[in-house]
């Protein structure tokens, strides 16, 4: 709903704008309603941006960020047993290197 309003209320206010005018709704409050609506969406861009980045950064694990989706920068240069599950922390994953994984018994 915000793109919605914000995108059809610049699209009002450019068709509206006359610097030229006496009136000053076309000259004067036409120009600030899209300087305010074209911030708002620059800001709410940039909000959305800062946030992929950092849940990204959050779920890669070890918090690298090289620009690619995957930690090693490419599928092919993964290790073979990484699992892509690496966010799930309260199981523990076959290729860890931490100990026991689980089982039980062994007494």
């Amino acid at each position: 709903m915000f793109w919605m309003i914000n995108i059809v209320g610049v699209a009002i206010a450019i068709y509206f704008v006359d610097l030229e005018s006496n009136s000053v709704i076309q000259s004067v409050i036409s120009p600030i309603v899209i300087a305010v609506l074209s911030l708002a969406i620059i800001i709410k861009l940039f909000i959305n941006s800062k946030a992929q980045s950092a849940s990204y950064m959050s779920n890669s694990g070890n918090g690298a960020h090289s620009g690619s989706p995957f930690i090693y920068g490419s599928e092919k240069n993964k290790p073979s047993g990484e699992s892509d599950h690496s966010s799930d922390s309260s199981s523990p994953s076959p290729s860890s290197s931490f100990g026991d994984s689980g089982g039980g018994g062994g007494e």
